[in-house]
């Protein structure tokens, strides 16, 4: 159980310049889908990302952590 102002996940990119997970180039269209994200949450309780990228067929990100989860 939570105790008050604790967080339940702490962010692993949160901080200027980190908040991007992947870059699309080309960029996409309004409406249209263009990634995939797939997660996961692992044993030790991290947050998992895969990334793949429609429009080119190519997975970004493989099994990225992104929070830790408490």
């Amino acid at each position: 159980q939570l105790g008050q102002g604790e967080n339940a996940v702490q962010p692993l990119n949160d901080r200027d310049g980190a908040r991007s997970l992947a870059n699309l180039t080309p960029l996409g269209n309004p409406g249209s889908d263009r990634i995939k994200l797939q997660f996961q949450v692992d044993g030790e309780r991290y947050l998992r990302v895969t990334v793949d990228d429609l429009l080119t067929n190519e997975t970004l990100l493989t099994n990225q952590v992104v929070a830790q989860l408490s």
